[in-house]
């Protein structure tokens, strides 16, 4: 065959995905279950990253997330026991709030009403109490601001970490 016979023209669109882009991630993808009197207890991470995907976004500011706790019954956890909060390690200038809101009512998004100062969430800067969490264990939500601009390809993360207490090596902790 003639090379003109073996040619051949195909039109090909490509999509470049747009927004914010959300991933979590588990630390330690399985951990040992901590009975009752545990001494060295294991414990539960996950990672937090966002990332900027907006072309041209210049101009964007104070990112935002929203991370709602693992509760028994909510999102297909099902665990015994309890799952406090050990840390919240955030970057440098981040504001990390915390709520002790029911987990069922916390919206993630961002700009939900009940977000909003006098909304139907509390969020507190410092475990104070007064309607706020006064320890890590009450805490049901998170949320953080990364202040500033937020450019096309910027990026950060959040790493959370909890210490499960009197769980069973049949409990599963949902993260959404």
């Amino acid at each position: 065959s003639p090379v003109a016979a073996l040619r051949n023209t195909a039109q090909v669109n490509v999509q470049q995905p747009s927004g914010i882009r959300i991933s979590k991630q588990t630390l330690v993808p399985q951990t040992e279950f901590n009975p009752t009197g545990a001494t060295s207890p294991s414990t539960v991470s996950w990672r937090i990253t966002n990332v900027n995907m907006i072309s041209g976004s210049a101009g964007v500011t104070d990112d935002q997330l929203i991370d709602v706790l693992p509760a028994d019954g909510l999102n297909g956890s099902a665990f015994h026991g309890t799952m406090p909060l050990t840390s919240v390690t955030a970057p440098t200038g981040a504001v990390v709030e915390y709520t002790k809101a029911a987990p069922a009512s916390i919206s993630t998004n961002v700009k939900d009403p009940s977000n909003a100062a006098g909304g139907a969430t509390t969020w507190c800067a410092t475990l104070s109490g007064a309607g706020c969490p006064t320890s890590l264990d009450q805490v049901t939500g998170l949320r953080i601001t990364r202040p500033g601009p937020y450019n096309e390809g910027d990026a950060w993360s959040v790493d959370v970490t909890f210490t499960p207490v009197a769980d069973l090596p049949t409990d599963l902790y949902v993260n959404v």
